[in-house]
C-alpha cells in the first residue's frame, strides 16, 4: 500500500519547484521574450505615444514606429503579479502564466498511477492531477503571476535622446 501524505508531500515539492521557476526564473520569461513583437499593433503605438505625452518625453521629430522598434529591442521581461504596481515603466505588454503543467512518471511517488490515485492526490495536494497512464499523469497548477516586457522611464528617456541623435 502506499502512504498518500508522503506522496502528497513529493508532489508539493515538485509543485514549490515547478511554480518557482515558471514564476522568477529567468529562462521562463525569456521564453516569452518573442512575444511582444509578434503581438504589436496599432494599439501599442497609441498607448506609446500616450506614455511618453503622460511622462513629458519630447519625441518631436521622430515617427512611433521607429521608437516602437527600439522599444521592442530594448525592453526587458520582469517577473509579477496579475496586480503589480507598474510604477513608472511603460508595459509593453504582459503575459500571465496561468496553469502550469507538469509530467509526473510513476517512480516519484514509488507506484503505479490509477485514476483512483490521481483523484485521492488531487485531493491532499496542492496539485490537480490527470491519470495519463501507469506509468504518468500530468499535474497542473493555477497561478497569479505575470511575466512584464517593460522599459523603465529613465530608459525610454535614453532611447528617444539616442533615436533624435541618429
Amino acid at each position: 500500500m502506499y502512504d498518500l501524505d508522503t506522496m502528497a508531500e513529493t508532489l508539493n515539492a515538485m509543485a514549490e519547484q515547478a511554480m518557482e521557476y515558471e514564476t522568477t526564473h529567468k529562462d521562463s520569461g525569456d521564453n516569452r521574450a518573442h512575444m511582444p513583437r509578434e503581438s504589436w499593433s496599432i494599439a501599442g503605438d497609441i498607448r506609446l505615444a500616450a506614455y511618453m505625452k503622460d511622462k513629458g518625453i519630447d519625441w518631436a521629430g521622430l515617427e512611433i514606429d521607429d521608437i516602437a522598434d527600439s522599444v521592442l529591442d530594448t525592453f526587458k521581461m520582469e517577473s509579477g503579479h496579475i496586480f503589480s504596481d507598474i510604477g513608472a515603466d511603460f508595459i509593453v505588454d504582459s503575459y500571465p502564466v496561468g496553469e502550469i503543467e507538469m509530467q509526473i512518471d510513476s517512480d516519484v511517488i514509488g507506484t503505479p498511477w490509477t485514476p483512483e490515485l490521481c483523484e485521492s492526490l488531487s485531493r491532499c495536494s496542492d496539485v490537480y492531477l490527470r491519470y495519463q497512464d501507469a506509468d504518468s499523469a500530468f499535474g497542473y497548477l493555477g497561478s497569479d503571476s505575470v511575466w512584464l516586457a517593460s522599459v523603465s522611464e529613465k530608459a525610454m528617456r535614453e532611447l528617444v535622446r539616442e533615436l533624435k541623435r541618429a
